[in-house]
């Protein structure tokens, strides 16, 4: 790619080899400050200046931290002193994006080692524990027998309190289980190793046989020792580790124990009969513990991963001799007894804070209480109540920054008090969602969807991309901010896989750059055609014609080079969230154009015989297939790009830069643009629309280009929505706390579905357009669409292509906008259309029209067919009641479809499952419906919905992989193979 100016064009601290001929750039090479910045720790730059080569090693910087526990250092306070890590403005590297619903991801990160149990595909295998490279988001190794979910006898939320890193090892609990994982076939069903797995760990308890922490090597994933001389879990049940100074710090059950981080050795032990221990923290040669009984998962909304205890007494003990140096009895309230549950203990700024509420059955809502304490007596310094903290049924969290403590109560609030006396400063709502933890670095704190800097007037940044799965909250640390997650909750963003935010600024924009080719367009023709992704600008993925009645194999050719040598890439390009090894189909001109997504590759097959015509090479991955336009192939690239080719030899005719700068980051294990522009972009007479970016909070918000067809050039350009500006904490107004905070459900007024069954609606003019956003980052695999308004749909948003001006839909996936969860603009992950019945988000999701959500909809005029459906209006449907089904829009504008006919679910089925966890695959001909189906296509009368045949494939499809022209049938398969029938 071309150097635009001297900006090196990755992230802060992306590159380990850097190479820079600063004499053969003149003017636009990078000053020695910009190669320190992009330069990671041990990392290397060869730079040459002056006729001389001259290496650079990159260094530790004192000002980034690790994040070695789930609640952050070894104070247990949710808290790393990273004086980089803020507020989010710039997406610097993702994986592992293939969809989650619900997946409690949590992260670990230590020596620029990142460490996470977040599962691949689907919700099977909680027991995976992976390792990556903390710059990168390169995986590096897998276990899929240890970590959070492969403890004893616990379910995959129990065992995250045990997991311990520093930057020689890892802490785990769970049974080394390598031996089974490697009996059981790649190709087994998702539940055959966790159930192998169970039975390992049953007959593991049958025999009678111990289990104990691992220690493994960060780098590698191997195991280096069993822990022996610590706690038998089996017996001992809960337990939460902590590495300091060397030592592992271990309490579970009713005792602490204190072993060399290094040997295994026991150093010391104390007991506590009777008791049950949790909460240890260390600090300044001190290891303090909660002492109580009935411990368990806190009771309290959306706080499924955070523990408490009924709380006795807290002890402290000399960390080198395990002498006890201290006791603080905690006073009861009578009127409730035992019922006080201790949700916090940790130090932080210099103090030992203890927070204690009542069991949510105790209905006694002032009893919470907030001690602090001083660490080295265990003497109090203040306490406050119920009354002064806010209003609360959830977990406690805070952080120290300068004279102030932060205390949020993991619900809408937070207040700023002084780390003095206890005096409140601030306090305000934080977000519309009572579910979303709270975490700090050394100068903000990260709290649900918003970020509150740590110093008056308390600025806050909205954070939306790092809002995270409920009760996780986004981690801090290395310089950056990671979030892994994704669920069904609408107040989540969507973020799948494991993202990590940086603050680092807007790319220099620089204006649109178009670079002509030797290609010549070639020969366009007539006829019926598929010419682009779901056959037409408005993805319909419906062909008039009618096909033979008995298709017959005309051709079957197998693609090469879809994957790379390299296993650890191979692994982790599979797990893209939408590029596949090879794209759909499009069909015309005498040609089946593919594109081999990973490898950036676009490639032609005569139609009639399936003979290669020509391969060309695109600047980045090219995630789905191209639109066949005027004799060009026409498609977005990850880098940034438009680019076209001659539909005659593959020769380039033209591309242009649609990013608004050449800033790369990575995403699973390649380099992409920040502003990436999907594959299928929209051709509309002689103009070409295409899109890129992440999200409207980061690198700038997104873009938008109109390109002329013929030459390439950008005609027009500008940005969808840009980050809001941040804000002042207000300060306490004698009323209930969250009434001083600015941030509330009324800034962001619902825009409701139109009167007509049109559900774009223009912005009222009193929005803040910089309050626009969009809450997936899934624009990155979207495509823009014609819609009938003649606008240009991407999800849940649209552009009005005359006038710029743009659009918000009045529909989230068939929910109807009637509160403030809707209100962010949220995109599509795949093909998503809007028409006069309502939002079609053709996808891996969901798609909506009439009512009825489904994984795919084809549809021509009132008539739709739906795979994968609910019935119509029932929203609250998690599994569809249908497999197939032909549906017509109603005359009566009610907007509630009429159903024709239907291929009912069973859910008890396997092969149902497979339609439901694989990439969609629906066309509709004039008499037939085609579906992949596993390894097979059925085809289905569309007249009555009878199955008429079905034809065996030698892998399932890709998404959206049928292609219909002229009585042809084209599929791709996931394996790379391609067949012809007419």
């Amino acid at each position: 790619q071309p150097l635009l100016s001297p900006e090196i064009p990755v992230y802060s601290r992306a590159a380990a080899l850097l190479v820079v001929d600063a004499d053969a750039l003149g003017a636009q090479a990078p000053p020695d400050s910009e190669v320190a910045r992009a330069l990671r720790p041990f990392g290397t730059a060869w730079v040459k200046r002056h006729g001389k080569w001259a290496s650079h090693r990159g260094v530790w910087p004192d000002t980034i931290a690790d994040y070695p526990h789930w609640l952050g250092d070894a104070g247990m306070s949710a808290q790393v002193q990273d004086r980089e890590a803020g507020p989010v403005r710039s997406l610097r590297w993702t994986t592992q994006g293939a969809k989650q619903y619900n997946a409690d991801s949590m992260v670990w990160m230590a020596g620029g080692i990142l460490v996470s149990n977040h599962p691949d595909r689907s919700e099977w295998g909680h027991g995976n524990l992976s390792g990556y490279d903390a710059f990168t988001g390169l995986r590096l190794w897998r276990r899929a027998d240890l970590g959070p979910g492969a403890g004893p006898g616990r379910d995959r939320l129990d065992h995250h309190y045990a997991v311990a890193m520093d930057r020689e090892r890892l802490v785990v609990p769970g049974l080394d289980a390598s031996e089974v994982v490697a009996s059981v076939k790649t190709d087994a069903p998702p539940w055959t190793l966790p159930q192998a797995l169970n039975k390992h760990r049953k007959d593991s308890r049958s025999a009678g046989k111990p289990e104990y922490l691992l220690a493994l090597d960060p780098k590698t994933g191997r195991t280096l020792m069993a822990f022996e001389q610590g706690p038998d879990l089996v017996k001992e049940g809960w337990a939460t580790s902590l590495l300091h100074e060397g030592r592992l710090i271990v309490a579970a059950g009713s005792g602490l124990w204190v072993l060399d981080a290094r040997s295994g050795k026991r150093l010391w032990q104390a007991r506590h009969e009777g008791r049950q221990l949790l909460f240890p923290s260390a600090h300044e040669g001190r290891v303090v513990v909660a002492v109580g009984h009935g411990i368990g998962m806190t009771a309290a909304h959306g706080t499924w991963l955070d523990w408490e205890i009924a709380l006795r007494e807290v002890v402290a003990y000399d960390l080198a001799s395990g002498h006890e140096r201290w006791r603080w009895r905690y006073e009861h309230d009578p009127a409730i007894s035992d019922g006080h549950r201790c949700t916090l203990l940790a130090h932080n700024g210099g103090r030992l804070w203890v927070s204690v509420r009542p069991h949510p059955n105790a209905r006694v809502r002032d009893s919470w209480v907030l001690a602090c304490l001083d660490p080295a007596s265990g003497k109090p310094v203040w306490t406050i109540r119920h009354q002064e903290l806010g209003p609360t049924d959830n977990y406690l969290r805070l952080a120290t920054i300068g004279d102030h403590i932060f205390v949020s109560h993991g619900a809408d609030d937070l207040v700023v008090r002084s780390l003095a006396d206890g005096g409140a400063v601030a306090w305000g709502r934080t977000y519309q969602g009572a579910c979303l933890t709270a975490r700090a670095s050394a100068n903000y704190v990260f709290h649900s969807a918003v970020t509150v800097g740590g110093q008056p007037p308390f600025l806050v940044h909205r954070a939306h991309p790092v809002a995270g799965r409920c009760h996780l909250g986004a981690f801090p640390g290395h310089g950056m901010v990671v979030a892994a997650g994704g669920s069904r909750c609408d107040c989540d963003p969507f973020l799948y896989g494991i993202s990590a935010f940086g603050s680092d600024p807007s790319p220099a924009a620089v204006e649109p750059v178009t670079i002509s080719g030797p290609g010549v367009p070639g020969q366009a023709t007539e006829g019926d055609a598929w010419r682009t992704a779901l056959r037409d600008e408005r993805r319909s993925a419906w062909s008039e014609k009618p096909i033979s009645a008995e298709l017959k194999q005309m051709w079957k050719v197998r693609l090469d080079g879809l994957r790379p040598a390299s296993r650890v890439l191979a692994e982790q390009w599979e797990l893209h969230r939408t590029a596949e090894w090879v794209s759909a189909p499009v069909v015309a001109d005498g040609l089946v154009v593919v594109s081999l997504p990973h490898v950036h590759q676009v490639l032609a097959l005569d139609a009639a015989t399936g003979a290669l015509r020509w391969r060309c090479q695109a600047g980045g991955r090219v995630n789905g297939p191209p639109t066949l336009a005027a004799g060009m192939a026409v498609f977005g690239t990850s880098a940034g790009w438009v680019e076209a080719v001659s539909i005659a030899d593959g020769r380039p005719v033209w591309r242009s830069l649609v990013a608004p700068g050449t800033r790369f980051r990575i995403d699973n294990a390649q380099v992409e643009s920040s502003h990436g522009v999907p594959a299928p972009v929209a051709v509309v007479g002689q103009r070409v629309y295409a899109m890129g970016g992440s999200h409207s909070h980061l690198d700038g918000g997104f873009r938008w280009a109109e390109l002329d067809l013929k030459t390439g050039r950008v005609l027009r350009h500008g940005q969808t929505a840009t980050a809001p500006q941040p804000f002042e904490f207000r300060s306490p107004d004698n009323k209930r706390p969250g009434k001083g905070f600015p941030y509330e459900v009324d800034d962001y007024p619902p825009v409701r579905p139109h009167k007509q069954h049109s559900h774009f609606q223009r912005l009222p003019g009193t929005y803040p357009s910089t309050h626009l956003a969009v809450a997936y980052p899934e624009i990155l695999c979207s495509i823009l669409t014609l819609t009938p308004e003649g606008w240009l749909g991407l999800g849940k948003i649209a552009l009005d292509p005359k006038s710029g001006t743009i659009l918000k839909a009045g529909r989230d996936f068939g929910y109807v906008d009637s509160g403030h969860w809707g209100n962010d603009l949220k995109a599509a992950p795949r093909y998503p259309v809007s028409t006069q019945a309502g939002l079609l988000g053709k996808s891996m999701d969901q798609a909506t029209m009439g009512g009825v959500r489904a994984k795919q909809i084809a549809y021509r005029g009132e008539r739709f067919v739906a795979l994968a459906c609910t019935a119509p209006n029932d929203y609250a449907a998690r599994n569809p009641v249908r497999l197939l089904a032909l549906c017509e829009m109603p005359q009566d504008g009610s907007g509630k479809a009429k159903l024709v006919w239907e291929v009912p679910w069973d859910g008890r089925a396997p092969e149902m499952q497979g339609v439901l966890t694989g990439p969609p695959a629906l066309a509709v001909t004039g008499d037939a419906v085609l579906v992949g189906w596993g390894k097979q296509l059925r085809r289905y009368d569309l007249a009555s919905g009878k199955l008429l045949a079905t034809i065996e494939l030698p892998a399932p499809l890709a998404q959206g992989g049928i292609a219909i022209a002229s009585g042809q049938v084209v599929v791709s398969c996931q394996d790379g193979t391609l067949v012809s029938w007419r």
